[in-house]
């Protein structure tokens, strides 16, 4: 018979010891329960395959799209649905977004794509159907990124070649006019103007050049959207996967037990 706890006694670690050894029947119930659920279900674990790619993401000195961007448009329903249909596959959208794993790959451009399938064809199939969606639906973007780029160095193109014309008439006017006649001061008063705005042309000019030449070295460093590793599959272990699943059924069965264990003590002191 379970003897009553006094509540102003205190509780010691013999006390707990005690409760386990009087109710080992539930913990070990609970126990050999939850391992030979787990021993079933490993059984018919099936053989898994995973498929993989990295994808480089476009950049101009910064990134044309935002890595979590490229995340959530891979793992959005509307992208992933033309891409089941077209390879006539029987999945729900949801099931193949759960499959999909997308990694980070640290101070670089670069997103390992990852699908996981039962079926090593489909995994392949899958992971390299939804690369070159994803490349065809954002290279647009780049393309749209150069075409500002390009358009700009046009604009600095003619900016220049302006300002050019203008440093030329400004260089003839300051040697023409002291020959005109050095002593009038309508001529006196242009050639000081001219003098003095020659400076601001060249300074411009400089500006438009820099302008340029940095415009320049960020076209001829860009990176495009591409595949830096063509898909490739590989089999999941399934007998690590099978000793992961026994050892965590295995702790939560006796944790269980455990808990079973001083619940049944409680409710027999309890009055």
């Amino acid at each position: 018979m379970p003897v009553k706890h006094d509540p102003t006694q205190p509780v010691h670690l013999r006390d707990y010891l005690d409760v386990v050894i009087r109710h080992r029947s539930v913990v070990s119930a609970a126990f050999f329960t939850a391992l030979a659920i787990a021993i079933v279900a490993a059984f018919f674990m099936k053989q898994s395959y995973v498929a993989s790619a990295v994808i480089q993401n476009a950049s101009f000195a910064d990134p044309v799209i935002k890595k979590a961007e490229t995340i959530e448009i891979i793992t959005s329903g509307d992208f992933l649905a033309p891409i089941i249909k077209k390879l006539g596959l029987d999945i729900p959208v949801q099931t193949l977004k759960n499959s999909i794993k997308l990694e980070d790959i640290k101070e670089t451009d670069f997103l390992r794509l990852k699908v996981r399938r039962g079926d090593k064809a489909e995994a392949l199939e899958l992971c390299d159907s939804i690369t070159r969606a994803y490349l065809s639906r954002v290279s647009v973007l780049y393309q749209r990124r150069l075409d500002s780029l390009n358009t700009r160095i046009r604009e600095l193109d003619s900016q220049m070649l302006l300002v050019n014309t203008d440093i030329e008439k400004a260089k003839e006017a300051i040697s023409v006019l002291p020959k005109i006649s050095s002593k009038e001061n309508a001529s006196a008063t242009r050639l000081v103007f001219f003098q003095n705005t020659l400076p601001s042309y060249r300074g411009f000019l400089l500006s438009l050049l820099e302008e340029k030449t940095k415009l320049q070295t960020t076209i001829d460093n860009n990176k495009n959207f591409e595949i830096i590793d063509s898909p490739a599959v590989e089999a999941v272990a399934v007998g690590a996967k099978r000793a992961q699943t026994l050892v965590l059924a295995a702790f939560l069965g006796l944790l269980s037990g455990f808990f079973l264990a001083f619940f049944i003590d409680y409710w027999e002191r309890t009055p």
